[in-house]
């Protein structure tokens, strides 16, 4: 398992299995030009921010940050196994993503959630980009051979729109958790 995260974005851009990545590209001429990854079975978490508010439904996701966010990437803590906890902050709520591999066709994202004592409660996260299709309860099918598990908490509600899969949170003050599972078939 591999992965990509967007410190401007605040989340994950891409993910996939196989080999890293042949940076060949970089090494000869003056390096220019997009490098691809090396494995399979690609994930593109979409274009924009990983966060949105939302006043009703939005038509579109957004392409830009919008203001009221103040989003702050805040770096990343590598643990005993030099595996990444990303830390940022959207809308004063402090966000702690742990991606882990799991047997190689796995990434568990567990998220933990630090909320003040009045949490904005029209924040939306986007785990995945448009095409996705609901398998019921809490299951995603998000294509190339990619499901998606929610794990069931009373701080969101997940639903599937053109945009991709989306998290509506619903925080409490305090802390929160989130979980997710990509599986790749």
């Amino acid at each position: 398992m591999n992965l990509a995260f967007s410190a401007d974005e605040l989340g994950l851009g891409l993910a996939w299995t196989g080999d890293f990545i042949d940076a060949g590209l970089h090494w000869t001429g003056r390096g220019q030009g997009f490098q691809s990854p090396g494995g399979r079975r690609v994930l593109g978490f979409g274009v924009g921010p990983a966060f949105a508010l939302s006043a009703g439904e939005l038509s579109q996701w957004p392409k830009a940050w919008q203001n009221e966010l103040k989003p702050r990437f805040r770096g990343y803590v590598l643990d005993d196994k030099r595996q990444p906890e990303f830390r940022y902050e959207v809308a004063g709520i402090q966000f702690f993503d742990k991606p882990e591999a799991v047997q190689g066709r796995e990434l568990v994202r567990n998220i933990k959630l630090l909320a003040g004592d009045s949490p904005p409660q029209d924040i939306r996260m986007r785990l995945s980009a448009g095409g996705a299709k609901s398998l019921g309860s809490h299951s995603f099918e998000l294509g190339n051979g990619v499901r998606l598990e929610v794990a069931k908490c009373d701080s969101v509600q997940t639903k599937v729109t053109n945009d991709g899969v989306i998290l509506e949170l619903k925080l409490k003050p305090g802390e929160n958790r989130i979980g997710l599972r990509y599986v790749w078939k």
